[in-house]
């Protein structure tokens, strides 16, 4: 132990058990061990001789433990709970504890009028291709920020032309991002790249990352 004393113990016992075997005020308080130096979970078996430190709530170490992992999850399935399609980026501990960035996306026929201030709102309003345009709600436009995004799927040329004419309708430019990718397999990405750069519009492109990498049906990716 860091103190220099040496206890005993079968091998594969856990850190739990033996902060509980110094004291069960100790097993209350711990929330992680230290192996050789090498951070574990305190079920986690040690099944060679090593140097162990208990980690406590009551420490620099332990707190930060405790508000990156433990508090975090926490607050993180609670988000999922009540916003099952958001998105979560784990930012670092601060000095009072910690946040997640957290990021809805969600369809132009749902309303954002409820969604907190802080959320990252990513907007999908449908194109007339996908034949669930007349379901956009545009009210939505007055509770974007600066920081949200606005995306729009294109699946052909006029697709395109219609979201240049909403981006001009709206003045989405001065809202927030705006974000084109194309249907999968119904148009080459080249081709709304080659539309964007001949009229200079300020959007980003992007296309679906999963569908390259894995195939078109594949779920949970």
């Amino acid at each position: 132990f860091p103190d220099g004393k040496k206890l005993k113990y079968n091998k594969g016992i856990r850190g739990i058990e033996i902060a509980g075997n110094i004291s069960k005020s100790l097993e209350k308080k711990s929330v992680a061990v230290k192996v050789n130096g090498e951070l574990k979970d305190l079920s986690d078996e040690i099944n060679n001789d090593s140097k162990v430190e208990i980690i406590t709530n009551d420490t620099e170490s332990g707190l930060e433990i405790m508000r990156h992992t433990l508090t975090a999850q926490v607050l993180a399935k609670a988000i999922k709970k009540l916003y099952p399609k958001s998105k979560l980026a784990i930012g670092p501990t601060i000095e009072h504890g910690f946040y997640y960035d957290v990021l809805l996306e969600t369809s132009g026929s749902l309303s954002i009028s409820d969604v907190p201030n802080k959320v990252i709102n990513i907007i999908d309003f449908k194109c007339p291709s996908s034949k669930m345009d007349s379901k956009n709600m545009w009210d939505n436009i007055n509770y974007l920020k600066k920081n949200d995004e606005i995306k729009f799927v294109i699946g052909d040329r006029i697709d395109y032309e219609w979201t240049k004419q909403k981006i001009e309708e709206f003045k989405l430019n001065q809202i927030c991002d705006i974000l084109i990718s194309p249907v999968y397999g119904e148009i080459e990405p080249k081709e709304i790249v080659k539309w964007i750069l001949e009229d200079n519009l300020k959007v980003r492109f992007q296309i679906q990352m999963h569908k390259e990498i894995w195939s078109a049906d594949k779920k949970g990716v």
